[in-house]
C-alpha cells in the first residue's frame, strides 16, 4: 500500500522486519528527531505495521522498539540559556515575547516552533487572548478543550495539563459529568461522543468507519445509504490540517470525498462539535450542523437532500429513497468486533469458527469485521476456512516441506497460481517466512 505523507513516500508493505524501519528513518533522517508522538500522528499505518509485526513474533518490542529510533519526549531543548522541555516552559515562553498565535511562533521564532512540533505540542499551546487556566470552570468547557486539541487519554489529561485536570476532578465531584475521549474503533472525541449519543437517545444505528473506493467515511447509518462525517477543528482550520496530518488543503479533500460518495449513491450529513465562529471562519463548502436532536430529525425525515448537494451535484433534483425508522424498525446487526477479536491469532480462529473460506465472504457477510481487518493490515495473515481434509488447512502444514510437496504433486508454477488452489497455504508461508524459499514448478 503505497502512501505519501508531505515528502515522505513509503509503502507499508515494505516494512517486514525491524531493519526495514531503520532504512527509513535512514532515508529521511529528519524524522529520527520526531517524538514517538509525532511519529504516530505522522505515519500511523508505519506504527500499525510496526504493531503488527510484534504480534506476529517477528520483532521483538524489548530488544528492537521503535522509541529507540526517535527521540523522546523528555528531551532538553535550549533557546538561549533556557532549557524548554515541557508544556509549560513553551507556554511561559510564548507569554514573556507576546506571540499572538502559531503563525507568528513560526515566522519569528522558527526553532521554538519546531522544537514544540517534534514534542508534539504544536497544537496544545496556550496563546495570548486564549482560554486560560481560570476560564476551565464548567465540564463543557473542559471537553471543548480535549477535543480541539484531540486529549486521548485522561493520563495524556493530568500528565500535561495537571492544573486543567485537578478542575475537572473537582468539578466532576461537585455536579457530577464525565469526559469523552476518543477510544478503539473511532478516531476521535467527537465521533464516539456522538456514537454514544445517538444510541442512548433513538433506535437508530450507525455504523463506523465505513470505506468507499479510498475514502474512509465516519458513520453509515444502518439500512440507509446516508453517511454521517463528524468534523473537527482541523477540518476548518487549513494551519491546524497542515500541521497536524499534513494536509495542505482539507476542504478540497472533503469536497472530493463528498463527490466520491455522491457518485457511488450515498448523501452525506456534516456534523461538528466545534465552535460556530470556527465553522462561519472557513467557508467551507457545506452546510454543518452542531445539534444532535437537529441530526436525529433530518436522518428520520424521509428524502432528505443537503443544501451542500444543491450547490454541488449537477442533479440538484436526484432524490434518495432513505430508511424509514417508523415504519420499519432496524433488525439488530453487529456494528463493532468484541475485544477478543482485537488480536490477529484469535481474528483467525473467528475465520475457522465461522467457517468463512474466502476474503469475498468475509466482506460479504462481515463487512465491518473485514474493514477492521484492512484497517489493521492483517489481510495479507488472515487463515481461512477449508473443509476437513482439503487442501489449505493449516493445522496440516506444519512444515515447509508439506506445501511444498503440494506444489510438486499439483505442479504450481507460481505464487499466484498456490493463490488460487488455496489462500491458506500462502498465508500459512507468510506468517512462517517460507514464501521466498518454496520452489515453482518450471515444466511446460
Amino acid at each position: 500500500m503505497k502512501s505519501k505523507r508531505g515528502k515522505y513516500q513509503y509503502d507499508v508493505s515494505e516494512f517486514n522486519n525491524y531493519q526495514d524501519f531503520i532504512d527509513f528513518l535512514d532515508k529521511y533522517p529528519e524524522v529520527k528527531e520526531f517524538s514517538i508522538r509525532h511519529f504516530n500522528q505522522m505515519f500511523p499505518v508505519i506504527n500499525a505495521k510496526y504493531d503488527l509485526l510484534v504480534e506476529l513474533g517477528v520483532i521483538d518490542p524489548i530488544t528492537q522498539p521503535l522509541t529507540d529510533l526517535l527521540g523522546e519526549e523528555t528531551r532538553n531543548y535550549t533557546y538561549g540559556n533556557t532549557i524548554y522541555k515541557t508544556l509549560l516552559d513553551f507556554d511561559t515562553f510564548i507569554i514573556q515575547n507576546n506571540v499572538t498565535d502559531k503563525s507568528d511562533l513560526r515566522n519569528r521564532f522558527p526553532a521554538m516552533f519546531y522544537r514544540a512540533q517534534r514534542l508534539g505540542y504544536t497544537n496544545k499551546l496556550h496563546f495570548p487572548g486564549k482560554l486560560t487556566y481560570n476560564d476551565f470552570d464548567s465540564m463543557q468547557v473542559i471537553q471543548e478543550f480535549v477535543d480541539e486539541f484531540n486529549i486521548q487519554t485522561r493520563a495524556e489529561l493530568r500528565r500535561d495539563y495537571i492544573t486543567i485536570y485537578r478542575k475537572y476532578s473537582k468539578i466532576k465531584k461537585s455536579v457530577g459529568g464525565e469526559l469523552v475521549f476518543k477510544s478503539g474503533i473511532f478516531e476521535s472525541s467527537h465521533e464516539k461522543r456522538l456514537f454514544d449519543w445517538v444510541n442512548e437517545n433513538s433506535d437508530i444505528q450507525l455504523v463506523p468507519q465505513v470505506y468507499i473506493e479510498n475514502y474512509r467515511y465516519d458513520f453509515v447509518v444502518y439500512g440507509t445509504k446516508l453517511i454521517i462525517e463528524v468534523h473537527g477543528p482541523q477540518h476548518f482550520d487549513p494551519i491546524r490540517a497542515k500541521e497536524a496530518y499534513g494536509i495542505e488543503n482539507q476542504i478540497e479533500k472533503d469536497l472530493n470525498k463528498y463527490q466520491v460518495a455522491v457518485n457511488n449513491g450515498y448523501n452525506i450529513i456534516y456534523f461538528s462539535y466545534v465552535k460556530e465562529s470556527i465553522i462561519n471562519n472557513s467557508n467551507y463548502f457545506s452546510f454543518v450542523l452542531r445539534n444532535e436532536t437537529d441530526l436525529l430529525e433530518i436522518i428520520q425525515k424521509e428524502n432528505y437532500i443537503p443544501r451542500s448537494m444543491k450547490k454541488i451535484n449537477n442533479n440538484p433534483n436526484r432524490r434518495y429513497n432513505f430508511y424509514n425508522y417508523e415504519k420499519e424498525p432496524v433488525e439488530k446487526s453487529e456494528k463493532t468486533i468484541s475485544w477478543e477479536l482485537e488480536s490477529l491469532s484469535n481474528f483467525n480462529k473467528f475465520l475457522q469458527q465461522e467457517k468463512i473460506s474466502s476474503p469475498a465472504i468475509l466482506k460479504k457477510n462481515f463487512k465491518y469485521h473485514h474493514g477492521y481487518a484492512e484497517r489493521k493490515l492483517w489481510i495479507p495473515y488472515l487463515i481461512y476456512y477449508t473443509e476437513p481434509g482439503s487442501i489449505g488447512v493449516s493445522k496440516n502444514y506444519k512444515s515447509i516441506e508439506d506445501i511444498q510437496k503440494v506444489i510438486d504433486e499439483r505442479k504450481i508454477k507460481s505464487q499466484a497460481d498456490l493463490m488460487r488452489v488455496s489462500s491458506s497455504l500462502v498465508s500459512v508461508a507468510r506468517k512462517n517466512k517460507w514464501l521466498d524459499k518454496l520452489k515453482y514448478y518450471k515444466g511446460q
